[in-house]
């Protein structure tokens, strides 16, 4: 704790991985949003179900703070693309929304588009 303290996070990343608390270095990286450094420890000690909560419990957060590409970044490291399409899709970020549906659905996306329009065309939100 002493050299996570001192934001010496390397220093304390070592002494928790050697004590057998690899979870600490992990909870640590992500108090501090260093996910990059988090995940390089989590894919070494931790089973992928649990990377995968914790990233998705952690994306939610962020969405709900409004830091929705910071989400987005977490919710793709995990491949979770369908998260991060309804959670843009929930925020009416609609060109977003439609670049991951490009990006990872791209049979869907005429369908996705029609969709789209339908529901702007109900909401009487086309443009004339």
């Amino acid at each position: 704790r002493h050299y996570e303290e001192a934001l010496s996070f390397e220093l304390a990343e070592k002494y928790y991985v050697k004590a057998g608390h690899p979870q600490d270095a992990v909870d640590m990286y992500t108090r501090n949003n260093l996910w990059e450094a988090a995940h390089v420890i989590a894919i070494s000690y931790m089973s992928k179900s649990d990377i995968t909560m914790l990233y998705v419990e952690q994306a939610r957060k962020m969405e709900a703070a409004g830091r929705l590409k910071e989400a987005e970044k977490l919710y793709l490291t995990v491949n979770e693309h369908d998260l991060a399409i309804n959670m843009y899709k929930k925020a009416r970020q609609f060109d977003n929304m439609m670049r991951l549906v490009a990006t990872f659905h791209k049979d869907l996306l005429q369908e996705t588009h029609r969709h789209l329009g339908q529901q702007m065309e109900g909401e009487g939100a086309l443009k004339q």
